[in-house]
């Protein structure tokens, strides 16, 4: 499912949380995409790891949402191997 490199399972780990704390402030999706200067389209897309989030949209999300950037980020490099890959177990 993930690309040999693992980040295809970066982009969705990182499109979870964003999909997490949008619901947790009780965001539709159509509103962030508003707040971020994105089409609600391109939210989904965020949220599914269809597309990676640039690091300008990452930051401007994460100050939107009153949230540390490397909130977005937990759990990533805990599950990086010694050898730099992403364990697929997890």
């Amino acid at each position: 499912m993930y690309s040999e490199n693992g980040s295809e399972k970066i982009h969705y780990m990182v499109g979870q949380r964003i999909l997490e704390k949008r619901r947790e402030l009780g965001y539709t999706g159509f509103q962030l995409a508003q707040l971020l200067g994105v089409s609600q389209q391109q939210i989904s897309r965020y949220e599914r790891g269809k597309i990676k989030i640039d690091l300008f949209h990452l930051f401007k999300l994460a100050f939107l949402m009153g949230t540390p950037i490397d909130w977005f980020l937990e759990d990533i490099s805990s599950q990086l191997s010694e050898n730099g890959r992403l364990d697929d177990s997890q």
